[in-house]
């Protein structure tokens, strides 16, 4: 008795914990000690639709700009195996939009790569808004690869005093013109996904069948 008793309590503390340290893309939040939730929205499952991006070496549109072959990249770091490149385009912007059931308070993570070597972001570089105001920071530090297949990705707290409101809301990142590639070119950091930690309720339609749309040249 003693034994089984001892297997069930393992069997709950090891759900307790897969469930503790899982991302939920659909928007239900990991609570913290605070009373928070963190939501974390990926990247590849937002609406791409008429975003027209560019590499190093060639340029791509749409669900093409998505990078990564799901579960086997995975272990690579990048969240749900996937991330969006070719982001190296003046005033290309990422939208994030999702609901809430309140006003609140925010801390807005960022989490981003670089194949460009290490990067130092500033808003005049790389601007972060929401709803159309900019959430400032001062900088993000990158340490940076030197292609798309060896990228590790970071979180970086762009501001813990940002406010969501009641109802739609739009989280956006926007590449401003700079000269981040060799001093000669626009450049930016590939986006993994971001996350919002706030007491409000978030909710959000990701677009699952993104990657497997890749190839589809109707949704570029």
């Amino acid at each position: 008795m003693k034994r089984l008793i001892s297997i069930l309590l393992l069997t709950v503390l090891v759900a307790s914990m897969l469930m503790l340290s899982s991302c939920d893309i659909f928007g239900g939040g990991k609570t913290n000690n605070t009373g928070s939730n963190t939501y974390t929205f990926e990247a590849e499952y937002i609406d791409l639709s008429g975003v027209q991006g560019a590499g190093e070496s060639s340029s791509q549109g749409g669900v093409q700009m998505i990078y990564g072959n799901g579960e086997s990249d995975k272990s690579k770091g990048w969240s749900e195996g996937y991330y969006v490149a070719y982001t190296y385009v003046a005033n290309l912007k990422l939208d994030f939009n999702f609901n809430s059931d309140a006003d609140a308070k925010a801390t807005v993570i960022v989490r981003l790569g670089s194949e460009l070597g290490n990067l130092m972001l500033t808003t005049d570089l790389f601007e972060v808004q929401l709803n159309g105001e900019t959430v400032p920071y001062s900088s993000l530090s990158l340490n940076g690869g030197t292609s798309l297949e060896d990228i590790k990705f970071y979180d970086l707290v762009v501001n813990t005093n940002a406010n969501v409101k009641a109802g739609e809301n739009t989280l956006s990142l926007i590449v401003r013109d700079n000269k981040l590639v060799a001093g000669e070119r626009v450049g930016a950091p590939c986006v993994d996904c971001v996350k919002i930690t706030t007491s409000a309720n978030l909710t959000w339609t990701p677009k699952l069948d993104n990657p497997d749309n890749r190839g589809n040249t109707d949704l570029d």
